[in-house]
């Protein structure tokens, strides 16, 4: 059985959207359909501006300076096929004696599956954005393939507590307030 875009289309719409927290911190959502992607990192602080003497038309300030570096970009694509043997046999939890036509089953299974691999794609993305304020890099790997690779961003601003907040004597109000503190004092 064919189906039209459209009609692809108006079933995607319809269904439930994963929840992703994590992607949730980047709402463009943009996606980058090319191999390679251009990464500028700028970091700095939020410095004030500088007093200068009435005699003075203003103070010259050096600009900050980036980096930047080339990443491939990981590929998502899963798929699935749908043969006969799907279709002719009894889906679960149908009926035992179920009068469903093999088209019928065609077209549930398509639903499902696209529902599947859109969810699986929104969970992946969720995942990437979590790796990336977790961690600071992603570590991109196909392990029936051995392809494997590291996206780096070179966070600076990671820490590792000495003792974990269920452990006996930590302080994590005092964590909290003294990361708090330094997250001020490191942005100006």
């Amino acid at each position: 059985m064919n189906f039209t875009t459209i009609e692809l289309l108006e079933a995607l719409e319809q269904r439930m959207p994963v929840y992703s927290f994590f992607a949730s911190f980047f709402p463009d959502g943009k996606v980058h359909p090319t191999s390679k992607l251009q990464l500028d990192i700028k970091k700095g602080k939020r410095p004030l501006a500088p007093f200068c003497s009435p005699m003075q038309g203003g103070k010259v300030l050096k600009r900050e300076g980036y980096r930047s570096k080339l990443i491939d970009t990981p590929r998502i694509a899963p798929q699935t096929i749908l043969t006969v043997d799907d279709v002719e046999k009894r889906m679960a939890g149908e009926n035992i004696y179920s009068v469903k036509t093999p088209e019928q089953r065609e077209m549930e299974l398509l639903a499902e599956d696209t529902k599947d691999l859109e969810d699986r794609i929104e969970r992946t993305k969720n995942w990437l954005a979590r790796e990336m304020i977790y961690n600071g890099k992603i570590q991109v790997e196909d392990k029936e393939d051995g392809y494997s690779y590291e996206i780096d961003f070179n966070f600076t601003n990671k820490e590792v507590l000495a003792k974990g907040w269920d452990e006996t004597g930590s302080d994590p109000i005092a964590d909290l307030k003294r990361a708090r503190l330094h997250c001020i004092q490191a942005a100006g």
